[in-house]
């Protein structure tokens, strides 16, 4: 997730790596962070969707 997302600078992505390192280190549920992490995807794949076309 770190390393070549495509829209990396996305709020989205901000807030996906964050619920997922605080799943890690157990202050946010794996639910929260799975909610998270989908977002991010649905953001990089309309991104990289437009860079497409």
């Amino acid at each position: 997730m770190t390393e070549d997302w495509p829209a990396a600078q996305d709020l989205d992505f901000v807030r996906a790596r964050s619920a997922c390192r605080k799943a890690i280190a157990g202050h946010k549920t794996v639910d929260e962070a799975r909610i998270a992490f989908e977002a991010a995807a649905a953001e990089a794949r309309t991104q990289f969707d437009l860079r497409r076309h």
